[in-house]
């Protein structure tokens, strides 16, 4: 195969790896920039989307987001879709930890807060330093390196499983940085072995969706499939959503609501997803 001319290879997606990050009480943190198509051509800014669980965000769709392959798709049908896809590592063995908010368990009674306690083994909670890195340290050098659009509104954030919640407790907690996100099979209950869901975080969850209030151009994707542990995720989404819809928010507009029914927890299932999460969580600001 010929090499690329110094044209085609400005045009070229590209990945860069940001490595050793150091974040305070955190260990070193490592993340993937993939740059759209033509990023080198063109004086143009793009938003940013953030991925959880980084290491999973490109590649093979049955053991990945497939992020890479979602945009080449959805390029094709809109000809562009100008964002920057920053991908963040996990901490492996520390991942609980990482994506536990602290919110819920400041906010657990006493039975659930044992139960992640024994999770935590006797160590901190790392969300609320992990937050803060991705907002306050990653958000600026990214900004800083790339041609960014770095308003909320031009920030999105999307995880999956633990990490969904903490996706969408990110744009609660930190509305100055993330204007939408994307939730997958969120793990809302926080079930231990027994697979049983503490009554609490039913209530805890439709009330620490409200405090976004109205949606004022925010938008948010909350979906879970009706098998394996997914089913037990349905009531807790239904029950977010009619928070959301009392202040203002509106199906398909503002909130984007799926249902895989049928569907489960695995990774072929959410790479599939990215064909419609994308356009839709990255398409123009509706503010």
């Amino acid at each position: 195969m010929l090499p690329l001319g110094p044209a085609r290879a400005r045009m070229a997606a590209r990945v860069d790896l940001l490595d050793k990050l150091e974040a305070p009480g955190l260990p070193v943190m490592r993340a993937r920039v993939l740059l759209p198509l033509g990023y080198g051509l063109r004086d143009h800014r793009y938003g940013v989307l953030y991925v959880m669980d980084g290491q999973w965000g490109f590649g093979d769709p049955a053991n990945s987001f497939s992020i890479d392959r979602a945009f080449g798709q959805a390029r094709r049908r809109m000809k562009s879709l100008p964002w920057i896809v920053v991908a963040v590592d996990n901490l492996g063995d520390d991942r609980f930890r990482q994506f536990l908010p602290q919110s819920v368990y400041a906010a657990a009674e006493p039975a659930l807060k044992a139960r992640l306690d024994k999770e935590l083994a006797g160590k901190p909670i790392l969300s609320g330093r992990f937050l803060d890195f991705v907002a306050d340290r990653l958000r600026p050098l990214v900004d800083s390196r790339y041609r960014t659009r770095p308003g909320p509104e031009h920030t999105a954030i999307l995880g999956a499983s633990m990490a969904g919640p903490f996706a969408s407790v990110a744009m609660i907690e930190r509305p100055d940085a993330f204007g939408r996100a994307a939730s997958l099979s969120p793990q809302w209950p926080y079930y231990d072995l027994a697979m049983i869901d503490p009554p609490e975080l039913m209530r805890f969850w439709p009330a620490a969706f409200a405090k976004l209030g109205p949606p004022a151009g925010r938008l948010l994707w909350l979906e879970t499939g009706t098998t394996m542990i997914d089913g037990g995720f349905v009531g807790y989404q239904a029950a977010i959503a009619d928070a959301l819809r009392r202040h203002g928010w509106q199906d398909g507009l503002d909130l984007m609501l799926r249902v895989r029914q049928g569907g489960g927890h695995t990774w072929p299932e959410w790479a599939a997803e990215m064909n419609e999460i994308l356009p839709w969580l990255l398409a123009e600001a509706r503010s």
